[in-house]
């Protein structure tokens, strides 16, 4: 754990959002970078200013797109853009490529803006003039605009004022200007115009205002599946089919994006291995005003060998029977005060089976009231109170519950380059209906997702979780699942990429049976995959994943492989993330 700790932090270069400031009279831009970046330099056109950052890539805040914009007429600022927008610029462009991140702002006076650099990140001054504001800024613990013809240019290694130093030669000024200001590949260049209306872009195909996803998965599987007992595991080798298509469109400031991805089986022994599965999600976020951003869920998914949908813990893994799950969720987030918001939640789910299992349907209701602070443009923390309810199942009355905690979340920047979520919370759950032993729960539950990108093609994640699932084992009506996985991924020679990752999961039991033996479950597994783009878009992996489970109840020790081989093609890009 604390290698991997370790490793998360390691340094890498990402421009992590931008700050709308102030230096004395004039506006000025702070761009946050993480780590160390190669070249930054500054250029000055007749109406804009455009910043090129080398050696760099875009943060979490701009959503995995590698185009962003802004006007100043827009209601609200979009998530990487912060601070007071009165007096500042007219528009902003980002984009990233090709280990670049360009940003082109649109001010009154682009001739005078000026690049520092200091301890915390990069400053660019706009709209001063060479004379009027120099002993202002002086004043104001700032060093006045320099009227060197050539654009200021900081490398990484440079002191955190840019102005001092050697300037480079006129041949590696050139060399770099070649190289940074490329005309065709800047965020303010016009788009080509095409005489269709569809046009295909690096991440989908754009029709109206729909941006268009889509792509297939082929696979052969040769794996262990548990179908009726615990005991006697299937082993089975089938084909599946996996077509996926999805689309994101602009609601007013916002956007709603909705995926669908069917999973068709065939060639398998057994009929309920040949079944399909069925993924609907589907996600609304809108700005409704300046001061209140709305958030809306919603999943629906029908299978019958998508076990970890019923029961995330992994108690329901055998008996297998077909269901349909949905859920819905709504986030409110209400800006009360500088940094300060009302961040307000709701959500409900069930499962409904079809056919005859081994596990139940229930359903789940959930409701949360807390305060936001940010902490830094790139790090929010959220204090909470929450409730949680599983109303009565007829079928199974242990596994109704009400359930308070105080929880306290933390999403961003959690340590230096490292970004995710991390929640710790105290839970005190009450199971009226279920056995000696386990008629409450009061204690520590935890949720974390970390990540770390080493380089550009590699990335270190940690998953962490502390719950109670609800349970169908004799008079449990819940157990305490707790689980921490590792996952990294590699570039390989010759193209190829590999993956892998491992866990261990603890599943326990309150209530002992007859004997007075209560249940202990440990889970080991580990996968890894190799992969590699044979051309354009379509790539081919090879999988293999084991998982031992031990157990004090006989019933359940197994151990379980299985090897999948997939021919993947992403015709018009991946799923929206």
């Amino acid at each position: 754990m604390i290698l991997a700790v370790a490793l998360l932090s390691a340094a890498t270069a990402r421009v992590e959002g931008i700050v709308l400031t102030a230096v004395g009279s004039s506006p000025a831009l702070r761009v946050s970078v993480s780590g160390r970046p190669g070249t930054v330099a500054l250029r000055r056109e007749r109406e804009a200013t455009r910043i090129v950052i080398a050696e760099a890539e875009l943060g979490w805040r701009f959503g995995g797109t590698h185009r962003v914009s802004w006007a100043s007429g827009e209601r609200s600022l979009p998530p990487w853009l912060s601070g007071a927008r009165a007096g500042g610029p007219r528009r902003i462009d980002v984009g990233e490529g090709s280990g670049l991140v360009y940003i082109v702002v649109r001010s009154a006076h682009p001739a005078s803006a000026e690049l520092r650099r200091d301890a915390q990140g990069l400053l660019v001054v706009l709209g001063r003039s060479a004379t009027g504001d120099g002993k202002r800024a002086a004043a104001d613990g700032e060093r006045p605009a320099e009227t060197a013809s050539p654009p200021p240019v900081a490398r990484a290694d440079a002191q955190p004022d840019a102005g001092e130093g050697p300037a480079p030669d006129s041949g590696s000024l050139a060399e770099l200007y070649a190289r940074l200001f490329p005309p065709a590949t800047t965020p303010d260049a016009p788009p080509a115009t095409a005489p269709v209306d569809v046009s295909v872009h690096g991440e989908g195909a754009t029709l109206g205002p729909f941006r268009l996803r889509g792509g297939v998965e082929a696979r052969y599987v040769d794996a262990d599946t548990y179908l009726q007992s615990a005991q006697h595991p299937v082993h089975d080798r089938y084909a599946e089919l996996n077509p996926r298509a999805g689309f994101t469109v602009p609601i007013g400031v916002g956007q709603l994006a909705a995926d669908y991805g069917p999973v068709l089986r065939a060639l398998a022994s057994y009929d309920q291995i040949n079944s399909s599965s069925h993924h609907v999600l589907a996600e609304l976020a809108l700005p409704v005003s300046e001061r209140l951003q709305l958030r809306a869920g919603g999943r629906f998914v029908a299978g019958t060998l998508d076990t970890r949908i019923v029961d995330p813990g992994g108690e329901y893994f055998f008996g297998l029977g077909r269901f349909r799950r949905s859920d819905a969720d709504l986030a409110l987030s209400v800006v009360v005060g500088p940094r300060t918001s009302l961040e307000l939640g709701a959500a409900a789910g069930s499962v409904h089976f079809l056919e005859q299992s081994s596990f139940f349907d229930y359903s789940a209701r959930h409701g949360s009231l807390g305060v936001g602070f940010e902490i830094t443009p790139n790090l929010k923390a959220i204090a909470s109170y929450a409730y949680d309810s599983v109303p009565r199942p007829s079928e199974r009355p242990e596994a109704e519950s009400r359930a308070q905690s105080a929880n306290l979340s933390l999403s961003g920047e959690l340590l230096p380059l490292v970004n995710g979520e991390l929640g710790f919370g105290y839970r005190s759950q009450r199971n009226p209906n279920a056995g000696a032993g386990g008629r409450a729960y009061s204690g520590l539950t935890f949720s974390g997702t970390l990540t770390r990108q080493l380089t550009p093609e590699s990335t270190l994640s940690l998953y962490l979780t502390r719950a109670l699932p609800v349970s169908a084992y004799r008079e449990n009506g819940f157990y305490v699942w707790t689980t921490v996985q590792a996952a990294m991924q590699l570039p390989l020679p010759l193209a190829f990429q590999l993956r892998f990752g491992l866990g261990q999961q603890w599943n326990d039991y309150p209530s002992a049976d007859a004997g007075g033996l209560a249940r202990q479950d440990r889970i080991f597994s580990w996968y890894a995959t190799l992969r590699r783009a044979l051309r354009g878009k379509l790539s081919l992996g090879a999988s293999y994943r084991s998982e031992t489970r031990s157990s004090n109840v006989a019933t359940f020790a197994t151990d379980s492989s299985g090897f999948l081989l997939q021919l993947e093609w992403l015709a018009l890009g991946g799923p929206a993330r």
